[in-house]
């Protein structure tokens, strides 16, 4: 049977004056790197859709600021505008309703679990509470008594402490940040930061975190409320997020101290009445929702989609999402201290163990710490954990798979 001629060969035509057909036009080395390019590139196009859907700029974050610096690069991140200063009230009043709206939650009240019990140095005000390498660090508040200790949790003691802050400053949130990681991936231990933020006066202090030498430098800042409240520290995308007593949350980066963007805290609330007053009018928030104020300490969950908040003078902890501001979670620990000593203030100080998932709480002039767990976290800790090793399996898999096929062609 005669050979079909190719389609579009002139009539008369041999193999040898047209060339080889498209099908013999590509050795088997340049199809094989075809193929590792093609897989390249469809994994390339994965990792930018996570990255995309796990990464929430704000519109705003795009819009140009007064002031950009081009001494360094991190510094050019055009800080977005901050919503108009808002009136910001202290009083009995808006902290009952601010309540009021908690006991509105649409969602369960999840309980904790006390595993232990440790002393804790009554005369500090607690304001930031952190857990790393084994030690407690606490930030503490009041004018003329606003210091930083590295506290063993078992004792109470404190190893170190830093010197006490002029009488001017009100000490708040406290962050750990560690040294930006080398090409080779590490990071020195002794390079770590301690950030800490103030009340009313928009400055924070620098502290070396290895020796609580400082503060090494001062910097200003600025919030809806002129506050600062909470702080923490977001490993995953080298960020601080920020509270600053109002239903806002700022996210900062962790080494230019710039704010990228912010959001607004939603709670989803039962069907809205009469009875809930003038919480209900004031507040603009989505359809079966209500901004919740008063967000206080702050402790960033691994992965950096979730935050832990302390909200200021009630003892219930929200698990916020920090991509849509929706509180997803709320924790119910009344039951933790429900009758205060003599002299103790409100709950306030949450510090998580990666280690273990476990939580270390406190209060204000409490004269305990308690050691917790929370329902879910544990199980969160190993879906993170699923999710990061699945992701670590495919980049090193597609790399020996480019490895190969380059070797062979």
């Amino acid at each position: 049977m005669a050979k079909k001629k190719a389609r579009n060969q002139p009539v008369g035509a041999t193999e040898a004056d047209v060339g080889p057909s498209p099908s013999h036009s590509l050795s088997g080395k340049k199809r094989l790197s075809w193929c590792s390019g093609l897989i390249v590139f469809v994994f390339l196009v994965f990792v930018l859709k996570v990255a995309r859907s796990a990464v929430w700029v704000s519109p705003m974050a795009n819009k140009k600021s007064e002031k950009t610096s081009d001494v360094d690069e991190l510094a050019t991140i055009r800080q977005p505008p901050h919503p108009i200063r808002q009136g910001h009230s202290e009083s009995l009043d808006s902290i009952r309703a601010n309540h009021q709206l908690l006991d509105r939650y649409n969602g369960d009240l999840l309980p904790f679990e006390v595993l232990e019990t440790f002393p804790h140095n009554k005369s500090l005000f607690t304001q930031g509470l952190l857990f790393a390498d084994g030690y407690l660090y606490e930030g503490t508040g009041l004018n003329g008594r606003t210091e930083v200790l590295q506290i063993e949790p078992a004792t109470g003691k404190a190893v170190r402490r830093s010197i006490i802050l002029d009488k001017e400053h009100f000490g708040e949130g406290l962050a750990l940040v560690p040294a930006p990681a080398t090409t080779s991936g590490d990071s020195s231990a002794k390079d770590a930061l301690l950030v800490q933020i103030t009340y009313k006066h928009r400055k924070g202090f620098i502290y070396r975190a290895h020796d609580l030498t400082g503060p090494i430098r001062e910097f200003e800042y600025d919030t809806v409320t002129g506050q600062g409240w909470g702080l923490a520290f977001d490993h995953s995308r080298r960020e601080l997020v920020v509270s600053d007593g109002s239903e806002y949350l700022f996210i900062w980066d962790a080494d230019s101290l710039v704010e990228k963007r912010h959001l607004r805290v939603t709670l989803p609330v039962l069907p809205q009445g009469e009875e809930l007053g003038i919480a209900v009018e004031e507040n603009s928030a989505p359809k079966g929702t209500v901004y919740l104020k008063y967000i206080n300490e702050l402790e960033v969950l691994p992965g950096g989609r979730f935050v832990l908040a302390n909200v200021w003078y009630d003892d219930r902890v929200v698990l916020i999402d920090l991509f849509s501001g929706l509180v997803v979670a709320a924790y119910d620990f009344r039951k933790l201290r429900p009758r205060r000593k003599r002299g103790e203030d409100c709950f306030n100080g949450i510090a998580l163990d990666e280690n273990t998932g476990d939580l270390y709480v406190t209060g204000k002039k409490w004269s305990n710490l308690y050691r917790v767990r929370l329902p879910g976290l544990r199980a969160f800790f190993l879906e993170q954990e699923k999710y990061t090793g699945a992701l670590s399996a495919l980049v090193n898999s597609v790399k020996m798979f480019y490895q190969k096929a380059s070797a062979k062609a």
